[in-house]
């Protein structure tokens, strides 16, 4: 089946670990050049520990009065390089969040051939990565193979910086550019505690497969989950690819190369979305997008735009990953040291953007990662005129790499 991916833009920032002072930028990415690894096909067994996940990960990081959307991709991209540097306790819990049995050799290898193939060519979608610490070796060890990891699995560029103000400008310069200006900065400051910053970066950015004629926009009314009312442009369309999940119905609209798609879902008008989203489960929504139907659809669905911002820390540790933020308990020796007492991460930040109109989508994602130590009815059809899921999936997995939902427009 071909790639469905969605479109969307993410940006993935692990900040970091804490200590170190003055000096300039380095760049040591020549100095560590990515070595030859062996990929791992993406199969049936990693498709459904990723849905697993990224249902997983929409229950707990959405929020049920607003309009939200996340990144499970960018997410799993950034925590999955952070692991690499985790041990003992630590690793088994991140493990068993992110892919439970899988180790994390294999995981490494599934998410570098996953992003081979989601970049490749002149693809809609770009993946960057990079690790930022600290220059200050008095204060700060960090382990060259983890650096060498992150560098051969993630292609991460890696960067020895003062982490003074033009550390902080460096930062945010490097996410503006890998985001196509989507994201203009992620960090306000730098802590004198963090000692380091791991970033994934993606983009996304496609017109449809065919774009809406102006006679085929229309004024219409969008029914909010408070009980208000918005008027709102439509977009009509007539699709061929229907899906159904759990008395939902929904579609599957592409995106100019077939490699990417949009696909909506909206709940029984008999169900509250939040219950819908609960009954949810990863392989039975993977199902939904590989096995739709081949049959008339007329959509009608709303432009529309949504930010998001949630604090991620809470949410990771009622899902199991509890050590990696227990200062006295986290176990990173295998990514760095610091003489000022144990790494640790102190908070998780997951930021949003799309926008979705007649030409297209162009959508945008950051996580940020911050470690610390202790100092016309042709057969179908769906109408979006009220609370719905949207997702951008691979085609050729059916894995959503971004999630949303819209509860009210105005």
């Amino acid at each position: 089946m071909k790639r469905i991916a969605c479109l969307f833009m993410a940006v993935t920032l692990l900040l970091g670990l804490t200590a170190c002072e003055s000096g300039e930028k380095k760049d040591l990415t020549s100095d560590i050049n990515p070595q030859q690894v062996k990929g791992k096909e993406t199969d049936e067994s990693f498709e459904k520990i990723y849905a697993d996940f990224a249902v997983k990960s929409f229950k707990n990081f959405t929020d049920k009065e607003k309009n939200s959307m996340i990144s499970p991709v960018s997410i799993m991209l950034a925590l999955s390089m952070t692991a690499n540097g985790a041990e003992g306790e630590t690793l088994e819990e991140m493990k068993n969040l992110l892919a439970e049995g899988l180790e994390t050799e294999e995981l490494n290898q599934y998410l570098y051939t996953l992003s081979e193939k989601l970049t490749q060519g002149e693809s809609a979608m770009k993946i960057a990565n990079s690790v930022w610490f600290r220059d200050d070796e008095n204060r700060l060890q960090v382990n060259e193979d983890f650096l060498q990891t992150a560098a051969d699995y993630y292609n991460a560029q890696i960067f020895k910086e003062p982490f003074n103000e033009q550390t902080l400008n460096d930062i945010n310069d490097w996410v503006k550019k890998n985001t196509d200006g989507m994201i203009e900065k992620i960090l306000d400051e730098i802590d004198i505690d963090t000692v380091m910053y791991l970033i994934n970066a993606i983009t996304f950015e496609a017109q449809w497969e065919r774009i809406y004629y102006d006679t085929e926009i229309f004024e219409g009314t969008f029914y909010n989950s408070d009980g208000s009312e918005a008027q709102r442009e439509f977009m009509y369309s007539e699709e061929n690819k229907y899906i159904s999940l759990n008395g939902a119905e929904g579609f599957i609209k592409d995106y100019k190369g077939g490699n990417f798609s949009f696909a909506a879902l909206i709940h029984p008008e008999n169900m509250e979305i939040d219950e819908f989203i609960e009954g949810l489960e990863g392989e039975t929504l993977l199902n939904a997008f590989k096995n739709y139907e081949n049959e008339p659809v007329v959509v009608n669905m709303p432009k529309f735009s949504s930010e998001y911002e949630i604090e991620l820390k809470e949410p990771l540790i009622d899902m199991g990953m509890e050590r990696a933020f227990d200062s006295g308990k986290a176990e990173f020796e295998k990514m760095c040291t610091s003489t000022r007492g144990n790494v640790y991460i102190n908070r998780v930040v997951h930021k949003t953007f799309i926008n979705v109109d007649e030409k297209g989508t162009t959508a945008g994602a950051v996580t940020m990662v911050e470690a610390n130590d202790e100092g016309a009815i042709l057969g179908k059809e769906v109408k979006l005129d009220r609370p719905f899921l949207y997702f951008i999936i691979d085609n050729e997995t059916g894995i959503p790499l971004f999630m949303g939902k819209i509860l009210n427009l105005t």
